[in-house]
């Protein structure tokens, strides 16, 4: 059998194992014959595509039924949920009875076959045995990275920014292995310039390209002028692509969290390095002013760079209390665990850090473009993969790879006797995965990875026919603003995009009102708020014999805002909060676990002359 024949079958044979792991978020997703976003953000990337598919709406890149009652632009930049809507009006074109939330929610797990295919090149240019690399796409599959990433449901954007990263890796490793290829150059180049299109924050992506250039300049070993050429061309071209669609970049914004002229002045400020790097040769002088311009450069962005490190760090209200912005060592630390932590990302991962002084040794040693940028993408990969769960992306395709690599390299028996390397692999990777990945490869979730979520849909259902009827604003915690903007038609104060100064001020804005006791709510709440939708947090508890069960009155108080708490235990509320519907939590005493309310008019008082 030809080398050709067997990558292709390690191909789709790992690309189907993912693809049925991923087709183990069902039970996460469908219920009754309806299917439902599975996570936070997949909620409002529903809602955006749908609106473009079959709203009078259309596509909108600046909401004014979020952070109500001004509105603002959305961090998610235009392409990902565009090309999505337009997938999906090409779908039914040719197949209208098809339910569009069937044909989103199973998006992630079709694209299994396009990042599987990036990586498999990726293990060709480094000339990794067909052993290796089978072993390295099956440890894609196995992964629950890869599941948590593509998995059915899941319509966040994220497996987006990981195939953007794979193709950096590729069109790198191409171009540098061999530098006089203007083709690789130029693809790189548009990798790199569109990228941003799909979450504003892939504008890092050059940064490993510039760092490589910036090492083989002090080398003298650049490649030729006409590719580095070839590839700002492409690079600034590529942004353009991206930008020109973008309402923000239209009207002259300047922003990170939006896709702006932010972006292209950082685009054209590597264009300039690169462009200059190719011009003047190495020397401390040289060396010494292009110091000194990137420090001048950086004046202008230096506000927006602060912003960018505040979201990698958490330093912004509540980021560092989401699950997915935490760093995995915090999580094992934490209500996780070690050993489900060591499920996610198994045994390489917890020795991933191990790869980052590795891969410097052996860049330093070769000092070859190829081994520079393949070092620093690990380093660049594994320092985000550790410094966010959300962040896995980044650095998830060297937890496998990077060990294959350097395995090929010390080790000449691998590609001499490859039917045993491939067994000894296999048995080192189970077990690998032997602590805790196949009890989260097929861990049973809850519906839409929300314990409440389920006994929540009545009430979306009658408080979406009461918006229907009367939109207004909804009152409600930051975690429910994208699920109420899914399910209906009435703003939200605050949800969880938590990325600007504006985002912050809301949070606060929402967290000064469920602070208040219902009486304050109606002498304080703007005029557009029409309903509150008040949701228990915390009501369960670990009781004296040990049982975890519903608690007191007491405990509800002090770990609940008040206004959620009273509007869920009070029978005394004034006569101005109608109830819409309620779901019940301690029959006994007349607790509610949720309830949403409809807020009446002030009734005007008749004064007699």
């Amino acid at each position: 059998m030809s080398r050709q024949t067997l990558l292709l079958g390690i191909w789709i044979l790992s690309s189907l194992i993912a693809a049925l792991l991923s087709l183990e978020f069902t039970h996460a997703t469908y219920l009754d014959g309806v299917w439902h976003p599975v996570g936070n953000d997949s909620f409002y990337h529903a809602r955006r595509i749908l609106d473009a598919v079959n709203s009078p709406r259309g596509f909108y890149q600046f909401d004014e039924m979020i952070h109500a009652p001004q509105g603002s632009w959305l961090t998610w930049p235009w392409a990902y949920d565009w090309i999505m809507a337009k997938f999906v009006q090409f779908w039914q074109f040719f197949s209208p009875s098809t339910d569009s939330m069937h044909i989103i929610t199973h998006t992630a797990v079709y694209w299994i076959f396009v990042n599987a295919a990036i990586l498999l090149g990726i293990t060709i240019i480094l000339n990794l045995p067909t052993s290796l690399s089978a072993l390295v796409l099956l440890g894609f599959a196995l992964s629950p990275l890869t599941q948590n990433l593509h998995g059915v449901g899941l319509i966040d954007h994220h497996y987006i920014e990981y195939t953007f990263v794979l193709l950096t890796v590729l069109n790198g490793l191409a171009w540098f292995k061999k530098p006089d290829k203007t083709g690789h150059a130029i693809a790189l180049g548009i990798t790199l310039g569109i990228a941003p299109a799909f979450h504003t924050g892939l504008f890092i992506l050059q940064a490993p390209v510039l760092l490589t250039l910036a090492l083989l300049w002090v080398q003298n070993k650049l490649p030729p002028s006409n590719t580095m050429l070839a590839l700002t061309y492409s690079l600034l071209l590529g942004m353009l692509a991206a930008l020109l669609p973008s309402e923000p970049f239209q009207q002259g914004m300047f922003k990170f969290s939006i896709l702006s002229w932010f972006h292209l002045y950082i685009a054209a400020t590597s264009t300039l390095f690169i462009a200059s790097m190719s011009r003047f040769q190495f020397s401390i002088k040289t060396l010494l002013s292009f110091i000194l311009l990137a420090v001048m450069l950086l004046i202008p962005i230096w506000e927006d760079t602060i912003g960018g490190a505040a979201f990698i760090s958490k330093d912004i209200p509540l980021l560092s209390a989401i699950s997915e912005a935490k760093s995995p060592y915090s999580m094992m630390l934490g209500s996780e665990g070690f050993t489900k932590i060591i499920g996610y990302y198994s045994l390489f991962g917890l020795i991933a850090p191990l790869l980052i002084p590795l891969f410097i040794y052996l860049a330093w040693k070769k000092r070859s473009g190829k081994y520079i940028f393949l070092c620093i993408m690990v380093t660049f990969g594994i320092s985000l993969l550790l410094t966010q769960f959300r962040l896995n992306y980044f650095g998830s395709f060297a937890i496998f790879l990077g060990w294959a690599f350097l395995l090929n390299e010390k080790f000449s028996f691998i590609s001499r006797k490859p039917l045993i390397s491939f067994l000894l692999g296999l048995i080192i990777m189970f077990g690998a995965f032997a602590p805790g990945s196949f009890d989260v490869l097929f861990m049973r979730y809850y519906l839409t990875w929300d314990d409440r979520y389920k006994d929540s849909i009545p009430l979306f259902e009658r408080l979406k026919e009461k918006c229907d009827e009367s939109p207004g604003i909804v009152l409600v915690d930051n975690n429910y603003g994208h699920i109420l903007r899914f399910h209906t038609e009435c703003s939200v104060i605050a949800n969880n995009f938590l990325m600007t100064k504006q985002h912050v001020d809301k949070i606060r804005e929402m967290w000064r009102y469920l602070e208040m006791s219902p009486e304050e709510l109606l002498e304080n709440k703007p005029n557009e708020m029409r309903y509150v939708f008040a949701r228990l947090s915390n009501y369960m508890a670990r009781l004296d014999d040990g049982r975890t069960g519903l608690t007191t009155e007491e405990y509800l108080e002090e770990n609940n805002l008040r206004l959620i708490f009273e509007l869920n235990t009070r029978n005394d509320l004034p006569d101005r909060y109608k109830l819409i519907a309620q779901v019940p939590l301690d029959k006994k005493r007349g607790f509610m676990r949720a309830r949403v309310f409809e807020i009446l008019p002030k009734t005007p008082v008749n004064n007699p002359e």
